[in-house]
C-alpha cells in the first residue's frame, strides 16, 4: 500500500468525470488499498479516485466502523433530505452545510467483481452522495446550502450545547488529574 497525494482545489482533475472501470485487475485492487491508506493518514471518512488524480469510478468510505469499497457505483434510489455539515480532503480548512438525501440505496462492485447493494441512512448516505459527486466532478461547495433563519438558530443552539458538553467533560478530566479520582460524575 502507498499513500497518494490528495489533489486540492483548484486542480482541474477534481472537475472531471471519472470513467467506468472496465476490468478489476491488480492495479484497481492496489488503488483501493492506496485509497484506504491515504484516507487513514488524512483522517477522512471517504475518498474517491479523482481526489488522488485517477479518473476511475472508484471510491471508499469508512463510517461507523464499516469499510466500503465501491467500483462503478450508482445510486439506484434516494429519498428524504438532511442538512449536514461537510468537509472535504480536497478543500482543506473549509466546511459548509449541504442538503443531501437522508436515504441512499447504492450498488457497485467490490474488489472481487461481486455486485453489492447497500442501503444507508444518515451520515453513511451523506458520505455516499458526497463521494458520488466526486466521480462526476462536483464538489460540496457547489451544493452549499443557503440556511433559513430557523436553521441558523437551530445550528447555533446545537453548537452551544456541544460546547457546554465539552466544557463539562474538560472540568471532569481536570478533577480526575488533580485529585486522582477514577470516576467523577
Amino acid at each position: 500500500m502507498a499513500v497518494r497525494n490528495v489533489r486540492t482545489i483548484p486542480d482541474p482533475i477534481l472537475r472531471m468525470r471519472a470513467k467506468p472501470v472496465k476490468e478489476i485487475n491488480d492495479r484497481i485492487v492496489q488503488l483501493l488499498d492506496d485509497l484506504k491508506e491515504t484516507m487513514d493518514i488524512e483522517e477522512g471518512v471517504g475518498i474517491a479516485a479523482p481526489q488522488v488524480g485517477i479518473l476511475k469510478q472508484v471510491f471508499i468510505t469508512f463510517v461507523d466502523d464499516d469499510l466500503i469499497e465501491m467500483i462503478n457505483p450508482r445510486i439506484v434510489e434516494q429519498r428524504g433530505s438532511v442538512l449536514f455539515l461537510e468537509g472535504c480532503l480536497s478543500i482543506p480548512d473549509k466546511m459548509g452545510y449541504v442538503r443531501r438525501p437522508d436515504y441512499v440505496k447504492i450498488e457497485g462492485l467490490d474488489r472481487h467483481g461481486e455486485l453489492q447493494v447497500i442501503e444507508s441512512t444518515g451520515a453513511q448516505a451523506v458520505v455516499f452522495a458526497h463521494e458520488m459527486d466526486h466521480l462526476n466532478g462536483i464538489l460540496f461547495t457547489d451544493k452549499e446550502a443557503v440556511l433559513t433563519p430557523e436553521e441558523k438558530k437551530r445550528i447555533e443552539e446545537q453548537e452551544k450545547r456541544e460546547q457546554l458538553k465539552e466544557k463539562i467533560a474538560e472540568r471532569k478530566n481536570r478533577r480526575k488529574r488533580r485529585y486522582g479520582v477514577k470516576n467523577v460524575t
